[in-house]
Parts: structure tokens; sequence; C-alpha cells
């Protein structure tokens, strides 16, 4: 009765990413010109389209350097580079394609299957990361806000660096708190099991045993202050990469974008990906993200809509060009020297 109830639930809750996306594709229908998309499509600059797909390779790098010191390094013998890197190439590209939840599932095998790490401690990495994520993107998400809104203000600078401090603190003491406190950890790893539940029933209460089983050899071991710094900086320096992605794109499909809405689009796509129960592969919700701004800042419907649906596309072809790329990088990586 128990498991039963469960699978309804499940299919309740991917029923509303699949309901969303069927009313994200009825509203697109209805306000996207088809010639404008693929006139956007054909005028796209292969410079910055080659610029976006090297900032988003060397995003997934740094990414793929902050999960093997989340984990504590798999060891030695799984190297950063090939290894590591092709294994977070693959599973970028799978998480974007899957709704919230499984994606991340599908991060944690991947790392399970192509470096050895275990899904449980994967599970928590993921989670932590995700904090940390949000830390250091809201804080620069404030900073760019303040910018916006009070350029004229003597002290604006001054207030930006202070909440990127305080967002950095709240990252370090959360990173410190995982660490070193076994409850958090078991907190993360029931999150993790409440997922996995979703689409396996059985999956979740299993992989909750698991965790309290690990629980008796204690999560990552404790690291100094220093690799806290270090997970910071590493996840500045994703975001980064993502922000140049986003400017890459922009610039690739519509020249003559500023800065300001480029950060605008930055910001409320951001806002929208906390979105729990969005579509599948964004759809809809990335379109929204890229094109609100551009109206806002005085663009046209047809323009704002036109632009964001071409992104989409870009973006879509970049992630399913980087899977087999992960995979050949990976397959490198495995052979012995």
């Amino acid at each position: 009765m128990i498991v039963r109830r469960a699978r309804r639930s499940r299919w309740a809750r991917l029923a509303v990413p699949a309901l969303a996306t069927a009313a994200a594709l009825a509203v697109l229908v209805y306000l996207l010109d088809p010639r404008r998309l693929v006139e956007a499509v054909r005028s796209a600059d292969p410079r910055w389209l080659a610029g976006a797909a090297l900032a988003h390779a060397l995003s997934l790098l740094v990414s793929a350097a902050r999960f093997r010191a989340l984990v504590a390094e798999p060891g030695p013998s799984v190297p950063l580079v090939p290894r590591l890197w092709g294994t977070e190439l693959i599973s970028s590209g799978a998480c974007y394609f899957l709704p919230p939840g499984a994606g991340e599932i599908a991060r944690a095998g991947v790392w399970k299957s192509c470096a050895g790490v275990p899904a449980v401690r994967m599970g928590v990495a993921i989670l932590v990361a995700r904090a940390l994520d949000f830390c250091v993107l809201a804080s620069a998400v404030a900073g760019l806000w303040v910018f916006r809104v009070l350029p004229e203000h003597p002290s604006v600078a001054g207030v930006s660096t202070a909440m990127a401090i305080v967002a950095a603190v709240l990252a370090l003491l959360l990173v410190g708190v995982a660490w070193r406190g076994k409850p958090f950890y078991l907190v993360l790893a029931r999150r993790m099991a409440g997922l996995l539940s979703w689409f396996r029933p059985r999956w979740g209460p299993r992989f909750e045993r698991w965790a309290a089983a690990g629980v008796s050899s204690g999560p990552p071991h404790p690291r100094p202050i220093a690799r806290d710094l270090a997970l910071v900086a590493l996840t500045v320096l994703y975001w980064t990469g993502n922000f140049a992605l986003f400017l890459c794109l922009a610039r690739a499909v519509l020249p003559d974008i500023g800065w300001g809405e480029v950060a605008a689009i930055f910001a409320f796509a951001f806002a929208l990906a906390l979105v729990p129960a969005r579509p599948f592969a964004d759809l809809g919700t990335h379109e929204l993200g890229w094109a609100l701004p551009l109206a806002f800042h005085g663009r046209s419907q047809e323009e704002a809509v036109a632009f964001a649906a071409a992104t989409h596309l870009l973006v879509a072809g970049i992630m399913l060009a980087i899977v087999p790329v992960g995979a050949l990088v990976t397959r490198l990586g495995r052979r012995p020297l």
C-alpha cells in the first residue's frame, strides 16, 4: 500500500513538469515567429558560439575540481584531466535534459560509474555544492542589482563588497558544518533519499540506510580553512564561466546587446532556476528568463522571444555536443599510460 501510494506520488510529481512543458510549448507556438527564429539562428556569429562552448567547457573543468574537493578526492588513480573533466561533461549534459531532482541523481550515477565515487558521498557533495552556488550567486545577483538601481550612490562598491564577504563567510560556515557535523550529513542524505523516492520508491529507504551506515566512518574528512576558501573561489570561478557563457550566447545572436541586459538576463534566469517544478530541458523557463529582461529594457516582444528561443536552441546544441566529447575524454582517461 505504501509503495503504491509512493508510486502515485512519483507520477504526480513527474506530471507537473510535463504539464509545464506542454503549457510552455503552447505559449511559444503562439508568440514565436518561426521566420525570425530561423533568421536569428542562421545569423549567429560562430566566433561567439565558439567562445560560449569554450566558456562552458572551462566552467565544467572548474566544477569537476570542486566536486573532487567535496568528495575528498577519489584518489590519485582518478586524475582531474581528463577523467573527472570528461565525467562532468557527461553529467552536465544529462542534467540539462532531465527534470529537477532526476538530473542530480543522474550526476551521482555518472560519477559513480565513471569515477568510482560512492553515490551517498556524491549526493551529499551535490547538495553542498548547490548551497555554495546559492550563497555565492545570490551575493553576485544582489551586487548587480545594487549597481543597477543605485548607480549614483557613493558607497555602492562598499555595500557590494560587504555583501560578497558576508555570503562567502556564510558559505564557509555551511561547508564547515557539512564536514564536521554528522547530523547535517544525515539531513542532506535524507534529502537525496527523498529525491530518489520520486522515481523509485524502494531506492529512497535503501539510500538512507547506506547513509546511516556511512556515518560510522563519518562524512568527508575535515579540511583546513584554506581548503574551504578554495571551494568558495572555485564556486566563484564556476559562475564566472557561466556568466561568460551567457554573454557569448547573447552576443552571438544579438550583437548590440549591452552588459546591463546580460546581467539582467543572468539574474532573472538564476531566479527561475530555483523553481522546483520547471519543465524538461528548461523549455519555457529559458525563454521567459531571457525574453522578459529584454522586454524590460525596451526591446520588442517579437525580437525578445526570437532571441530567447534561438539561444535555447544553441544551448541545447552545446549540451548535446558535450556528451559525446565527455565520453571520448573519459575513455582517453581510462587508457593506461
